[in-house]
């Protein structure tokens, strides 16, 4: 299944450029960091609730067939969402310098603790 034409533009922030698409690439400017930049982008491009954007794990991307699949959602629902081709070389980009072992975004305000392994 693929997106409909036109749906992105090169940018990503949709095929209307309106008020929020102005907003969001503002955000993207202002922000220095790759890990908030890649998160804000993931979270808009593809329409994810914080919750499920934060708790993504490297083996939900399926990039062979460009789509993310969101476990325990609203209503505690799996689904799947279409990656587009720039969150997918955004996350690949991210994925270069940052590595957790089970979350794409970890959580912690040091190095140190976004790289230690989550308690179970």
């Amino acid at each position: 299944m693929t997106a409909p034409e036109g749906r992105y533009n090169q940018d990503g922030l949709g095929a209307k450029r309106g008020r929020r698409s102005e907003k969001m690439a503002a955000l993207l400017e202002a922000t220095r960091e790759q890990r908030y930049q890649t998160f804000f982008f993931i979270t808009y491009c593809m329409g994810l609730r914080l919750v499920e954007a934060l708790s993504l794990h490297g083996k939900d991307i399926d990039a062979a067939q460009m789509r993310i699949h969101i476990r325990l959602g609203k209503n505690k629902k799996d689904r799947y969402v279409i990656l587009p081709v720039l969150a997918l070389l955004a996350l690949r980009r991210y994925w270069q310098t940052h590595r957790h072992p089970t979350l794409l975004f970890p959580a912690g305000s040091t190095t140190r603790e976004r790289f230690r392994a989550p308690r179970r």
